[in-house]
Parts: structure tokens; C-alpha cells; sequence
């Protein structure tokens, strides 16, 4: 994260007191993520901890059969399928970019609800950062985004993220 997230001002993107704390940090998941929206997804998708692969209780087989691969142009849900048969007996497959690598599924219905659901779970719309540059000297624990009155100071605010990019094209 290059700002931190606080439901008050803060100086620089840091909340008061973390001045000096070195940006950018690791972010957690729900400054960038709406995380109960990923226990209701549809798609039937499960999600895990980020240190799930590090833990101590997980078989070192699993770790030890790791396939990485590699993925040149966009694939759809069936060439994705048929890329990977041959890496089926691997208990983690790790692609090396996964950005531009999918480019949808060949069924209309299914494509639908996965743009729709991903659209929902990438795209958080929370309340803005609310920053104190820019704010004309607002006295602390002024309003954020707006004033409260007309002729009151405030501290101005920034939207965090933006929708998710549509995915590529899938080649003919």
C-alpha cells in the first residue's frame, strides 16, 4: 500500500503517530478487498489465508510438487484446461503472470456471471482516504470529502482503486 486507511485525516497517507512508517507496506487484505463480499461469491470459489502455503501443518508433499508455467497469450476456459492436463498430478501450479493470461469462458452464460461476480469482488468502493494536504489548515477531526457547512473547512479526499480492467480479447 502507498496509503494507509484510517476513517480520519492523516498526513502524507499516514494516520497520526505513523508519520515515519516507510512506505510502500504490505497491505492488509481488507484495505484493498471488501473481504465479506469473497465469502459470498457464486462461482463457488474458496478463498485461503495468504500464508496458507507456509504453513507448518501443510504435507511437504504439497510443496514439493509445485509446476510453473508460463502462459504466452490469452486462454479461454477450454485451452486453459488443455494447457494444463499435462501438470495434473502437480499439488500447486504456479503461473508466472497471470495478468492477460485468461481471457474468458467459451459458455455466454458462464462468462457473464464470472465478469459480473469479479467485477463485485475486485472493485472495492469504501469511503475515501481522507487526506490533510490540501485542506487549508482544517482543525483536526474536521469533516472529511466535504464540508459540513458552507464556509467550513474540510479535509479533501481521493478514491483508493479503480475498477478491474476488462480482460483481454481471446484470440480466433
Amino acid at each position: 500500500c502507498y496509503c494507509d486507511f484510517m476513517w480520519k485525516e492523516m498526513r502524507n497517507c499516514r494516520v497520526g503517530g505513523a508519520e515515519t512508517m516507510r512506505l510502500p507496506f504490505d497491505c492488509p487484505m481488507d484495505h484493498v478487498f471488501d473481504t465479506p463480499k469473497w465469502f459470498e461469491n457464486s462461482l463457488g470459489v474458496s478463498i485461503r489465508e495468504p500464508s496458507f502455503l507456509q504453513n507448518y501443518r501443510l504435507q511437504p508433499s504439497v510443496n514439493g510438487s509445485i509446476a510453473r508455467v508460463k502462459i504466452e497469450n490469452p486462454v479461454n476456459d477450454v485451452q486453459v484446461k488443455e494447457l494444463l492436463k499435462q501438470y495434473e498430478s502437480a499439488h500447486i501450479i504456479e503461473i508466472d503472470d497471470a495478468i492477460n493470461a485468461f481471457c474468458g469462458f467459451v459458455d455466454h452464460d458462464t462468462n457473464s456471471r464470472f465478469l459480473a461476480e469479479t467485477q463485485a469482488l475486485l472493485h472495492y468502493r469504501r469511503t475515501p482516504f481522507c487526506m490533510m494536504e490540501g485542506s487549508n489548515n482544517a482543525p483536526l477531526f474536521s469533516q472529511c470529502c466535504y464540508p459540513r457547512k458552507p464556509g467550513d473547512k474540510f479535509f479533501p479526499c481521493i478514491d483508493g482503486f479503480d475498477a478491474p480492467k476488462a480482460l483481454p480479447a481471446c484470440p480466433v
